[in-house]
Parts: C-alpha cells; sequence; structure tokens
C-alpha cells in the first residue's frame, strides 16, 4: 500500500481579505480549511439565502444542520472577499452534472465538509475538494466495491485490514475530487477512474479525463483525516489558509 508519507500542505492563519484574495492568479488554487467550533465566531450566518436557510431547517440533526450553515456562511464570506462582493447578494446556480457554480462569476470553487470541519478550494480555473473523517461509520467492503477499480481492488485487498479504511478514504477523497472538478458528479462510475500507483501521497498524478490532463493532490490535515483537491491546471501551484484549525 502507499506510504503514508504526505509532505504537508503549510497552512498560514488567516481572515480573507482582499489583500490576499487579489493575489489569486490563474495558475493557482487557494485551499481553506475551518472548523465550526473555532472559526464560527467570525462567520456571519445572516448571509444566507432564504433556500439556504430552509434547507437547514429540513435537517434532521442539530449538528448536521449546524455544520451546513457553517459552510455556507464561510462559502458565501470567502467568495465575497474574492469577488469584492456583499456575500449575501452571491447567486449560485448548479450546471447539468450537479456542479455548483457562481452565477455570472468567473470564479470556481469547491467545498466539502464532514464532523464539524470544512474544506474549500477556490481557482481561476475548475477545481474540486473533498473531506472525509477517519471517524466516520464506514461499510468498507462496500464503499470499496462501488468505488474501486480492478488493479486498485487488488492492492486493497493485499493491504493490512487495520490500514484498509485509511487507505479506501484517501482513494476515494481523490475520486471524489476529481468528479467535482470535472462536473460529472457521481453520474460517473469512481471505478472507472483508477488513481496511479504506488500512489506516494506526497504525489500530484494526472488523470485522463475527457482529454483534460488533470492534477490531483492529498492534503495532510493530520491523522485522523483524508482530503484531497483536484486541478484542471496541472501545474497549479497550491496554498493553504486556516481560519484557526
Amino acid at each position: 500500500m502507499p506510504r503514508d508519507d504526505t509532505a504537508a500542505l503549510r497552512f498560514s492563519v488567516a481572515r480573507p481579505s482582499a489583500a490576499l484574495t487579489e493575489r489569486l492568479m490563474r495558475g493557482e488554487v487557494h485551499v481553506w480549511r475551518a472548523r465550526s467550533d473555532e472559526a464560527g465566531s467570525y462567520l456571519k450566518r445572516d448571509c444566507l439565502s432564504l433556500s439556504e436557510r430552509e434547507r437547514a431547517a429540513r435537517l434532521k440533526y442539530g449538528a448536521h444542520r449546524e455544520l451546513f450553515v457553517f459552510a455556507r456562511a464561510m462559502l458565501r464570506v470567502v467568495l465575497g472577499e474574492y469577488l469584492n462582493a456583499d456575500p449575501a447578494r452571491l447567486v449560485f446556480d448548479v450546471e447539468p452534472g450537479g456542479k455548483p457554480v457562481l452565477f455570472g462569476r468567473d470564479l470556481e470553487f469547491s467545498v466539502s465538509h464532514a464532523s464539524g470541519a470544512v474544506l474549500m478550494a477556490v481557482a481561476r480555473k475548475r477545481v474540486g475538494c473533498d473531506l472525509e473523517s477517519l471517524g466516520r461509520k464506514l461499510d468498507i467492503d462496500a464503499l470499496a466495491a462501488a468505488s474501486l477499480g480492478e488493479r486498485e481492488r487488488d492492492v486493497f485487498e493485499q493491504t493490512p485490514k487495520r490500514a484498509q479504511a485509511r487507505l479506501l478514504l484517501q482513494l476515494w477523497t481523490r475520486k471524489e475530487a476529481l468528479l467535482k472538478a470535472h462536473g460529472a458528479g457521481l453520474r460517473r462510475d469512481p471505478r472507472e477512474l483508477e488513481m496511479p500507483w504506488p500512489a506516494r501521497l506526497a504525489a500530484r498524478d494526472e488523470c485522463m479525463s475527457d482529454g483534460v490532463r488533470w492534477a490531483v493532490e492529498d492534503i495532510a490535515l493530520g491523522a485522523g483525516w483524508r482530503a484531497a483537491v483536484a486541478m484542471e491546471d496541472r501545474c497549479a501551484k497550491v496554498h493553504g489558509f486556516c481560519l484557526g484549525w
């Protein structure tokens, strides 16, 4: 199995501001991370749209509702700084494949949340990110059957049981990030997107998709997490920022 030797992306503690966001160039990706229990007081929740508030109200569990509201507030506040716009006035649309986009804006984004944490990627070209917690309840065999290609399945089955969940979620975050960036979502079978092997976690891997050469990079967030970002620009430089996490 791949070694857990991820070259950690350095995250600078920051708050979105014009001085920072104006530096986002076309060949760069900005990755933001935050925890609702650490950065929640900074983000104003009144910027959510009516439909977002209604969606939050429909969530059954309080923790899920709080995380959804926090993630949407973070998305609006951060994007508002990049666009020099009122976060409450941002309008979102959904592409045919289910990919959320900013209406009438030349800025790409992706957001993922799990277990009280949020990961967000912003770029001038297509980008996707995914975050998973190793503490989640997981049907390992079912997820492996639904997401791994033949070669990946062979490696997975040769991996010690104690390490299978870690390996599986790393592969899953890579695939999910790529599918989000591409815009296909789960309409495309993730088993068709076999990641290169051996997959050094520090490596940036190229995956062909519709003639576009994508870069998929793992993001080290600590032992309890797996995360990845996918970029249309395979030479993109990734910068990390955190709101308290």
